[in-house]
């Protein structure tokens, strides 16, 4: 299990790195010293590879932010939930439950502005 885990990073860094000649020579270069002629179209591949890994981070990126927004927002939902239920069971306190609202909303923001 310890060469699997160590795989993904490993071709991650092998993609991503401007000069891939230390790649090569780890993952096997003699396919390009026996046709030297054909070493040419192989880098070409190489580079789309890297393009479309690089694609592929992006959209997996992409996906893990959008999960995340989701959770914000049902997490302000729930605020805004309670807000109005409260509000319903006693209007007379509807101004001070608002201020609580917006206290329970702000305080992540507030909490994360401290040293630590």
């Amino acid at each position: 299990m310890g060469a699997q885990s160590s795989f993904f990073p490993k071709m991650m860094r092998c993609f991503l790195e401007s000069d891939g000649d230390r790649c090569q020579k780890e993952g096997g270069a003699e396919e390009s010293t026996k046709n030297p002629g054909k070493s040419e179209g192989k880098a070409k591949r190489d580079e789309n590879s890297r393009l479309e890994m690089l694609e592929g981070a992006k959209s997996m990126g992409a996906g893990a932010a959008t999960i995340a927004s989701a959770g914000a927002a049902v997490g302000i939902g729930n605020v805004f939930s309670s807000l109005i239920h409260s509000v319903a069971r006693n209007p007379s306190l509807a101004k001070q439950s608002f201020g609580y609202a917006i206290l329970a909303l702000l305080s992540p923001k507030l909490l994360h502005r401290l040293p630590q």
